[in-house]
């Protein structure tokens, strides 16, 4: 864990110009995001997209995002309610990995529906492995060469997924 703590800081220290570890704790990730440059540069990329729900009808359960012209993750919620809580800290999370993984120079197609459509399937192609985390909640795992899918369950309420992450690997 530690060494891709010290990737993701050599990476954001990269791209900023300047060193983004805290002195008092070098190896803080926390310290680091609070840093006035990541800060600072997160905020543009939120002030841009952060509205992007704003007017949209109460069926916006959840997103996907690209860097560098490739899907990276998608998180959906079981309702709108619980991803609009949710969406400026996942928006913040995003935008500190695309500013970190960011290719400088570089153009890039946008992404399509499809092909984030195509990414989503792929997580469900294999056999899901499930794991009780307490007597309520049942995570399900599914796993490609390519992707992780993994579905958070209510046993409360049927079972019933109340979020599913996909992720890249």
């Amino acid at each position: 864990m530690w060494d891709k703590v010290s990737e993701a800081q050599d990476k954001l220290t990269a791209r900023l110009g300047a060193q983004v570890r805290a002195e008092r704790s070098a190896t803080s990730l926390q310290l680091t995001l609070e840093n006035e440059r990541v800060d600072r540069t997160v905020e543009k990329y939120m002030r841009e997209l952060s509205a992007l729900i704003d007017g949209a009808d109460g069926n916006v359960i959840g997103y996907a995002f690209a860097i560098n012209g490739k899907v990276n993750s998608a998180d959906i919620y079981a309702t709108g309610d619980l991803f609009r809580k949710l969406w400026l800290k996942l928006l913040k999370a995003s935008a500190v990995e695309a500013l970190a993984e960011f290719e400088e120079g570089k153009s890039f197609a946008p992404v399509t529906g499809e092909q984030v459509k195509v990414y989503l399937e792929d997580a469900t192609r294999d056999k899901a492995v499930e794991r009780q985390v307490t007597p309520r909640t049942r995570v399900v795992t599914q796993e490609t060469d390519k992707t992780i899918l993994q579905d958070t369950c209510d046993q409360e309420r049927s079972g019933m997924w109340v979020h599913r992450s996909c992720l890249v690997k």
